[in-house]
């Protein structure tokens, strides 16, 4: 490897640019193959480095959230529910409610698919941005039970509010 390959190398993991050390060589020969100019390339790169971040993130967020198990509003079955207001759904999953700072609360006999719509709700959500943690109502409750043992209620109050103030 050169002395400038070698600088580069470190200059590019010095600025925590992964994507873009992995593959600026590879790139670098594609685009002077294509006879692309520069601003093309460094384009291209900086989008790998931006795609490759985002992902990296809504991986985070979908880890973090804690969810059971993976749901997605595609599988979701509403001929099992014929009174549910399908455009409505639809249109919840699209995370216009979390903008507007309206709850949300499902309701419904067992096996309706609840929490499968909670839980697609909030893995988009996770998608567009915003930080999601899953809770059970019993979860939830215990939580609760616990903080208030440990006199930490205040905290965990502030730490859910951070959480829904944050995109």
């Amino acid at each position: 490897m050169s002395d400038e390959r070698l600088l580069l190398d470190s200059h590019l993991k010095t600025l925590k640019l992964p994507t873009m050390r992995a593959e600026y060589e590879v790139l670098a020969r594609k685009c002077s193959q294509a006879n692309a100019a520069y601003e093309d390339f460094l384009q291209q790169l900086a989008e790998l480095e931006v795609q490759h971040r985002t992902a990296v993130a809504i991986e985070r967020r979908l880890r973090q959230a804690g969810f059971p198990m993976v749901k997605e509003m595609s599988s979701y079955k509403f001929a099992d529910v014929p009174k549910l207001n399908k455009k409505y759904v639809l249109d919840l999953a699209m995370c216009q409610f979390i903008e507007t700072k309206t709850n949300l609360v499902l309701t419904g006999p067992p096996g309706v698919g609840k929490t499968h719509l909670a839980i697609a709700f909030g893995r988009e959500a996770c998608r567009r941005g915003y930080k999601v943690k899953f809770f059970t109502a019993s979860q939830l409750v215990n939580t609760y039970i616990e903080a208030r043992q440990e006199r930490t209620i205040l905290k965990l109050e502030k730490t859910f509010s951070i959480a829904t103030s944050l995109s």
